[in-house]
């Protein structure tokens, strides 16, 4: 899961991205925002945003229509919500903010100008989030300022929806070194950045939500709960990888079925004899024992005990689930060097 960040001002908040995000960010992007924090001629939004979401880790939006879409549209897919409360700085109107949600009035227009913010809470709320833990104002006031005449947010505040722990005095550096340390102890945003490179490679090559499917496998892999679930998900995503190589290195009839299926076992055997017969031409796809052991395990391990397992004998552990992962991790990188090589051919 991703970090949805919101701020009118992003150029004046490179220092405080840096600060925030830094340890999630590549050498490059880090030394490109200090560059454009140093500019003379100063940054621009767009140019902030680029760099940020280079990696698929955040979204960065600095415009209230904008960031409204993502919370009307993927708020699943965000960890965090780390949110400017006023975002009028931005110009934007009525009828554009009525496109992306039509139940946006006029006199909530006037309501909420000046504290944008705030309507992202009430549809969150609304959408039954737990705003306590996922969701974070910046604001230039203190706690007890901003809920002044603020009657709204007093009643979440009342209820416990919502409280002091979730303002972030921009000028606090306590308070910013506790929001940094609230995305240090997020499990569903770490397990995404340790396992972007894989994520990426699923996306780019099959779709998003192959990618996605990964990353809940990953998510729930220590869960014993999950086993028979995780290990249907494995085997789908491992034939949804040997499909899209089987379509893009042209392998033979004999490895599919009808209705396009793919014969899992059939694409392994090709590639790793296709690779035995092409040494001398400098036209291989990188497959050897590795590939074709750790796909026939996945494929054989997942098809007996996901959908329909055995009830007797040994069965698989969150341990299993694990290894099945390592292996299909080793198995993604092969399949994105051999379709970057010859997947064009």
């Amino acid at each position: 899961m991703r970090i949805l960040f919101v701020e009118d001002e992003l150029e004046k908040n490179i220092p405080r991205l840096r600060r925030l995000f830094g340890k999630y960010l590549s050498k490059n992007q880090n030394d490109e925002l200090k560059a454009l924090e140093n500019d003379e001629y100063g940054a621009t939004p767009e140019q902030i945003k680029a760099i940020m979401e280079r990696k698929d880790l955040f979204r960065i939006e600095y415009r209230f229509p904008d960031a409204l879409k993502e919370i009307v549209t993927n708020t699943k897919k965000y960890a965090l919500f780390i949110i400017d409360r006023n975002l009028s700085l931005t110009e934007y109107n009525l009828e554009e903010v009525q496109v992306i949600d039509k139940n946006f009035s006029e006199s909530q227009y006037n309501k909420f100008f000046e504290r944008e913010g705030d309507y992202f809470l009430h549809k969150m709320i609304y959408q039954h989030i737990d705003v306590a833990t996922r969701f974070y104002f910046l604001t230039a006031y203190s706690f007890e300022d901003e809920i002044k005449g603020a009657e709204d947010l007093k009643t979440h505040v009342e209820f416990k929806k919502f409280g002091r722990d979730n303002f972030i005095e921009k000028a606090s550096s306590n308070d910013i070194d506790r929001l940094r340390n609230v995305i240090e102890n997020q499990p569903a945003f770490l397990i995404r950045h340790d396992n972007l490179e894989y994520l990426e490679i699923l996306k780019k090559r099959i779709a998003e939500n192959v990618s996605d499917s990964f990353w809940y496998i990953l998510v729930n892999s220590n869960k014993q709960d999950y086993i028979q679930t995780n290990l249907g998900a494995i085997r789908v995503l491992l034939e949804n990888i040997m499909r899209v190589t089987a379509e893009k290195l042209h392998a033979p009839a004999e490895c599919w079925e009808k209705e396009k299926s793919i014969k899992v076992r059939s694409v392994l055997n090709w590639l790793v004899q296709y690779d035995s017969e092409n040494k001398k031409n400098n036209y291989q796809f990188g497959t050897n024992s590795i590939i074709k052991d750790f796909g026939y395990n996945i494929y054989e391990i997942a098809s007996d005990f996901g959908a329909h397992h055995p009830a007797s004998g040994f069965q698989p552990t969150t341990d299993t689930v694990n290894a099945l992962v390592y292996a299909l991790k080793d198995i993604i990188v092969w399949f994105d060097g051999a379709l970057e090589k010859y997947g064009e051919n």
